[in-house]
């Protein structure tokens, strides 16, 4: 993740952390648990507890929690005990985005795996990010399990789309999922229950395009943005490649002004 660790991060880097929380979980400045006493408490809390967290990693933490992504109740409080769950979350999260990238580094080995450091984190998306390039440049298919790449990149600032381009590629995803489901609920032979939902997935598909469509909502929702996600990751790449720019080059220059992580409502 870029920024600094908590340990390593200035004054005003945390009271920008700590208000841009408050303001995600939509507190006041009159909430009894947003006094100026109780951030400057959360604030210390928060370098000592996670002293060695980046915190782009906190911050991405609390921005899926408020997109629902990490499956917790709303929750209206900012101290230790809130705090701590979400951040318990946000690992398991994570973890399971991860997986299978650190089971194809075979970093873990063990049956038992630690908690991987940010460093290792940073190595394993940095591997996974050069494999799918050099991939998609020998014209190999490139898959982003998880969209672990695209969320690790997002993270960064570094999808540098803009809302309107992030809308035509989610557009791009419903027509692409529509024609699957199609195809596939007209080669299904034996197994009618499938066929059955397929043909029902690819109406759904179909009718979300339409001018007074109704919104996608639950799993075929997930599915879009999934699969959006995976398209902007490979046009991505795509660009990169034309531009004769190198994964390396992009990480290691500055975030572009203004390329922060975008609510979902598209790709994001």
């Amino acid at each position: 993740m870029n920024g600094p660790r908590l340990a390593e991060a200035d004054q005003n880097e945390l009271d920008g952390l700590v208000k841009e929380i408050v303001f995600l979980l939509g507190l006041r400045s009159a909430d009894a648990d947003a006094t100026a006493k109780q951030l400057l408490h959360m604030t210390a809390y928060l370098r000592k507890r996670y002293h060695q967290t980046p915190t782009a990693e906190i911050r991405r933490a609390y921005q899926l929690y408020v997109e629902g992504e990490l499956g917790l109740e709303p929750i209206r409080i900012f101290d230790a005990i809130s705090l701590n769950q979400i951040m318990r979350a946000y690992w398991k999260h994570r973890g399971k985005i991860l997986h299978p990238l650190i089971e194809g580094q075979k970093l873990l080995p063990s049956a038992e795996r630690p908690e991987p450091t940010p460093d290792q984190i940073e190595a394993i998306m940095r591997q996974s990010l050069e494999d799918a390039y050099q991939r998609l440049r020998a014209k190999e298919t490139v898959t982003d399990h998880g969209n672990a790449i695209y969320e690790w990149l997002d993270a960064k600032g570094l999808i540098p789309f803009t809302p309107e381009r992030k809308q035509a590629i989610f557009k791009q995803a419903l027509t692409a999922l529509q024609q699957h489901h199609a195809w596939s609920a007209a080669t299904t032979r034996h197994n009618p229950t499938g066929r059955a939902e397929a043909r029902r997935l690819a109406d759904v598909f179909k009718k979300t395009q339409l001018a007074d469509g109704p919104p996608l909502t639950g799993e075929p929702l997930e599915e879009a943005r999934r699969y959006a996600k995976q398209l902007a990751f490979i046009l991505l790449l795509a660009e990169w490649i034309d531009a004769g720019v190198k994964p390396a080059e992009v990480l290691d220059q500055p975030p572009p002004a203004g390329a922060e992580p975008l609510p979902d409502g598209g790709v994001s």
